[in-house]
């Protein structure tokens, strides 16, 4: 008896598993909860030595965004106000900054929602 639990257990886990209506659905609301939130992407390129491209998505029913890049000890650096809801990218100039470590966050509607690090380098 022992040998046929053992060997059907062996079957059952050789079989390929199958994705439950339920199971699938959940997956397409979070793909899609994901595709509609407010994010950042990472600066490209990162470390950068001229300028660098920040992207992102700012959800429609968004009213005001903002990109503001900080040092890492918090200290305001510069300020991007986001033109809704045509604008997804702006380019970061390092002419005017020091070297070193940044931070940059996403602003909605007073919020931080995403915050990412960048390099400049000289």
């Amino acid at each position: 008896m022992d040998e046929l639990k053992a060997l059907m257990n062996t079957w059952n886990s050789a079989q390929p598993q199958t994705e439950t209506p339920s199971s699938l659905l959940k997956s397409a609301v979070a793909e899609s909860n994901t595709q509609h939130a407010s994010h950042l992407e990472q600066n490209v390129p990162n470390p950068f030595l001229e300028k660098t491209v920040i992207q992102f998505h700012v959800s429609p029913s968004v009213q005001q965004a903002e990109i503001r890049i900080t040092s890492l000890n918090g200290t305001l650096v510069k300020s991007f106000a986001i033109a809704l809801p045509d604008q997804n990218q702006i380019t970061i100039y390092g002419g005017s900054l020091s070297a070193g470590n940044y931070l940059y966050s996403l602003i909605t509607d007073g919020k931080v929602v995403d915050s990412k690090q960048m390099t400049l380098t000289r």
